[in-house]
């Protein structure tokens, strides 16, 4: 599991996957089991996401420091801060579009691995996760927005509606060479960080909707 402290504000985030051993439990009482130990550990957050259109694990990060100061500042756009957190995910304020791309639904529960963070105010991440692990009769698993490839790339990078144009001007801020501004593997880790900085760029401005 990574667990990460957000600049600026006391709270820490852990970013994990898990396998279910047996994918008897329906979605209604995973989702039931998952508020029942977000309830447990009060001032937690515990959510579980598509992980389709998530870039990486700064992709979640930005997106829950974004959320936590939406609440603070009580310019929050849902009630639920599980569900704010989503639309930062998509940096889009519809709660149904977020749901429905970053939510979890049967079909994700019944290919028996699931991807979630969890936030808290004090560094009890570890014991939030093993408590999960061991509700939901799981085994950890290595999480899926850790890979990088080429088609993962392209596929967010449209979800997002995201220009080469935006793309090329963000590498040129980073003195890229005009010659390295063309997607390939070699140079993979670089587009990331520009996708990584549009994105932001797409929850700052949501934040200000």
């Amino acid at each position: 599991m990574m667990i990460i402290k957000l600049k600026g504000i006391e709270y820490y985030i852990g970013i994990n996957a898990i396998k279910l051993k047996l994918n008897t439990i329906s979605l209604e009482d995973t989702l039931a089991l998952i508020h029942k130990i977000q309830l447990s550990f009060s001032g937690s957050v515990i959510q579980f996401f598509n992980d389709e259109f998530i870039l990486n694990q700064k992709h979640i990060v930005d997106a829950c420091y974004h959320f936590i100061k939406s609440f603070g500042s009580n310019r929050n756009i849902a009630s639920s801060k599980n569900i704010e957190l989503l639309l930062y995910l998509a940096c889009n304020r519809q709660i149904k579009f977020s749901l429905k791309n970053f939510g979890i639904n049967e079909e994700i529960l019944d290919k028996g691995v699931l991807h979630y963070c969890v936030i808290h105010k004090i560094d009890k991440i570890s014991e939030i996760d093993k408590k999960l692990i061991a509700e939901l009769d799981s085994i950890p698993q290595k999480p899926k927005i850790l890979d990088k490839s080429l088609e993962k790339f392209n596929k967010i990078k449209k979800f997002f509606n995201i220009k080469e144009k935006q793309i090329d001007v963000i590498l040129r801020s980073y003195n890229i060479k005009p010659e390295d501004t063309v997607l390939n593997l070699e140079n993979l880790d670089l587009f990331y960080v520009s996708l990584n900085d549009l994105i932001s760029e797409k929850m700052a401005l949501l934040s200000l909707e």
